[in-house]
């Protein structure tokens, strides 16, 4: 598609995007496909798609905080990264129950990241 174009503006680049497009989509059979064409197999998913997320519920005990500019975590004094994926979301550190100062890193039901107060080597 690009391969050796060249673009006078966004519009002209646009254009040739959507004609290619077209072409893939409509026109082109795919092998993977048994020579058919990707609009002659699509079918709209009968899932539909809520108009807002659920809210994004935690425990009483976890501490929660909002994942801010590049990725960015104060917790306890520390600067930690989390997934920038996840910016202005909340995630919640839960406490390790076995191991003070340890905490596990949730974002809804999924834990991402392990994070000790401690430093390494030192013992409670």
């Amino acid at each position: 598609m690009l391969n050796g174009r060249s673009f006078s503006d966004l519009d002209h680049a646009q254009c040739a995007f959507d004609r290619w497009r077209e072409v893939y989509n409509q026109e082109r059979p795919h092998d993977a496909l048994g020579l058919a064409t990707p609009i002659e197999r699509y079918r709209p998913s009968p899932k539909t798609f809520p108009e807002q997320l659920p809210s994004i519920d935690y425990g009483p005990d976890d501490i929660v905080t909002n994942v801010g500019w590049n990725g960015e975590v104060r917790f306890k004094g520390k600067r930690l990264k989390a997934p920038k994926a996840l910016l202005r979301l909340p995630i919640a550190f839960r406490p390790d129950p076995k191991e003070d100062g340890a905490y596990d890193v949730y974002f809804c039901h999924k834990c991402f990241m392990r994070f000790s107060l401690r430093k390494r080597g030192e013992t409670a």
